[in-house]
């Protein structure tokens, strides 16, 4: 789908590095070539290069992309991070950074961005419960009431939001954005 990132998280808890999931954010965006392109510009270059680890060189990738996106179609690109909770374990300031950044993200309306995860450990590593105004944990809702949330309260177009439930269903966090 247009404007939808999907980043499947390796569960790798021997992956302290986290240089299996930089490969997958890489290859969720088409980037699998930052390895080569990295030792090109070494050779090149030489040792003036990049040495942010892959999955930061994604995010930046993802977020430069999604501002052209959203200048382009006037509306926020969203990113979907399956197994997050497995960073828990691999590397934890890792989650701790894609959180904050999401809540940047969303207090500056720059990006969407969906954790699929075990939420109870999340929540009590989050980022949000320091965001400007409370989370608000929204249940299941039914089609009709995700479709009225995303079309009136969050000023989401109707083909956008039936993109978001078929992707998420009927689960929803109230940033109070």
């Amino acid at each position: 789908r247009n404007g939808v990132i999907y980043v499947e998280i390796p569960s790798d808890t021997k992956d302290k590095d986290v240089a299996h999931f930089g490969k997958a954010f890489g290859k969720s965006l088409n980037l699998e070539h930052i390895p080569f392109t990295a030792q090109l510009m070494k050779k090149v270059l030489g040792d003036n290069v990049d040495r942010r680890p892959n999955w930061r060189r994604a995010l930046e990738a993802f977020k430069n992309a999604g501002t052209v996106y959203k200048t382009k179609h006037n509306k926020l690109p969203v990113i979907v991070y399956d197994n997050i909770s497995g960073l828990i374990n691999t590397n934890p300031k890792v989650l701790d950074t894609l959180q904050d950044d999401a809540k940047m993200g969303a207090d500056y309306r720059e990006y969407i961005a969906y954790y699929l995860l075990i939420i109870i450990l999340i929540l009590a590593r989050s980022a949000w419960s320091r965001a400007k105004h409370p989370v608000i944990e929204i249940g299941d809702l039914s089609n009709e009431e995700s479709m009225k949330y995303l079309t009136e309260k969050r000023k989401i177009n109707e083909v956008e939001a039936k993109k978001l439930y078929d992707l998420v269903g009927g689960r929803t966090k109230d940033c109070g954005g």
